[in-house]
């Protein structure tokens, strides 16, 4: 299962391995990761059937609820860091209310992080519903692209960290990017299939021309 369990901007691993030794692979932010199961104080556990991460107490930093195999369930509390961070609660209008398929990317400094609402990871797990983004050392978001199942996108810039907010879902899209076929109306022939094709400046003037070659 992946969650930002340091809030310093990468998804960390935690992985359930039945019959043996869990392990919780804490990522270093360079495409590699360290295996810290033991030092994060979970005490090698077994958890056999999965886990769930999300934030209980509402400090900003995700905590862990393990269900124990032949043993007693467990609630481990995220003691945290000095690390920023951000959660936004997205309400569906047009889309499903809870969200669910939603993909929601935040760029803050030199970070830029992609969650997806999801409605169940791993085996019989429910994360919640919230995105959870850890801004390491930025305390704030310099935007945040909201992508709904409608099509609908949303964009929201500087936001401060160390918040929860919500967004709801709007009627329209608030930035789009739409295509119009005017070939015929600009002068460009659309009889007979295409072979090839080259952009350039054919006459110098500054403005690019093309250059198409027809099958046959």
């Amino acid at each position: 299962m992946w969650g930002d369990l340091d809030n310093d901007g990468w998804l960390d691993l935690y992985v359930v391995v039945r019959l043996s030794r869990d392990m919780l692979y804490q990522n270093n932010g360079n495409s590699t990761f360290s295996e810290v199961h033991v030092s994060a104080g979970l005490n090698g556990l077994n958890t056999w059937h999965g886990l769930g991460f999300g934030d209980y107490d509402g400090d900003g930093f995700t905590d862990i609820y393990m269900p124990v195999a032949f043993g007693t369930d467990r609630l481990y509390r995220n003691n945290g860091n000095s690390a920023n961070w951000l959660h936004v609660n997205l309400v569906g209008s047009q889309s499903n209310r809870a969200a669910i398929g939603t993909s929601v990317v935040a760029i803050a400094g030199s970070l830029r992080m992609t969650r997806v609402v999801d409605g169940g990871s791993g085996n019989a797990v429910q994360p919640t519903l919230p995105v959870e983004f850890g801004l390491g050392a930025s305390t704030r978001v310099d935007i945040l692209k909201v992508f709904w199942p409608s099509g609908v996108f949303q964009v929201l810039t500087r936001g401060d960290g160390n918040q929860r907010i919500t967004v709801t879902e709007a009627t329209t899209t608030s930035s789009v990017t739409v295509f119009s076929k005017i070939s015929g109306s600009v002068g460009v022939n659309d009889g007979g299939p295409g072979r090839e094709v080259a952009w350039g400046d054919y006459d110098g003037d500054g403005d690019p021309d093309l250059i198409v070659s027809r099958s046959g």
